[in-house]
């Protein structure tokens, strides 16, 4: 969305101060009511079986638009289908495929068979357990998780794995982000994860 950055704004939000001045840096005149996030552990959607599969499902959850692009995701997908055949990557979230591109792109990298546009989830804590995903991939701006779904699913135990999508700016290695801009990279460690339930209970 395109904004008059020299009019006020007031913005409400669960930055910190020291984020805020990085997010909202092109506008010239605001005001920002912090919020903070709030987060519900459901005890009945907490993933406990880690075991290797012969199918393993990777989840998104995002908003199919473009400006949370997918294209890295796709590629690495590809690449990662090389050594696992039988992974499927399964995408929730509302927009169009089609009208986004994303179903030509798939058919053009040819993995249209094995990636799975399931729409919005209404319930994606109780979604990501019940649809027994092995492991997420997220989005991540400026070294952090890139949306607050990333936060919920965290109380799933599903393990994540997050792609930097910011330009010019490199990421440090965290344990409990793990946050990746090389392809070849990402794509070892969702292997690794894949291959060993210990590391991904771990994760």
């Amino acid at each position: 969305m395109l904004f008059d950055k020299q009019k006020r704004y007031r913005f409400l939000s669960s930055f910190e101060d020291s984020m805020i001045q990085l997010e909202l840096q092109e506008f010239s005149d605001f005001t920002h009511y912090f919020f903070p996030l709030s987060i519900t552990i459901q005890e009945e959607f907490v993933k406990t079986d880690f075991e290797k599969t012969a199918n393993p499902k990777i989840g998104i959850f995002t908003r199919l638009c473009n400006t949370k692009p997918l294209s890295p995701f796709f590629e690495a997908f590809r690449q990662l289908l090389r050594t696992n055949p039988s992974a499927e990557l399964h995408i929730f979230g509302t927009g169009d495929p089609q009208q986004e591109g994303m179903v030509d792109e798939i058919r053009a990298l040819d993995i249209e068979s094995a990636v799975f546009f399931r729409g919005h989830s209404y319930t994606m804590v109780e979604t990501a357990v019940n649809e027994n995903l092995t492991l997420t991939w997220m989005h991540s701006y400026y070294g952090i998780p890139g949306g607050f779904a990333s936060f919920d699913l965290c109380t799933t135990k599903i393990p994540q794995l997050f792609w930097n999508f910011t330009p010019n700016f490199s990421v440090s290695y965290n344990a409990c982000y793990p946050i990746f801009e090389v392809e070849t990279s990402f794509v070892r460690q969702t292997l690794y994860l894949l291959q060993d339930p210990e590391e991904a209970q771990k994760l």
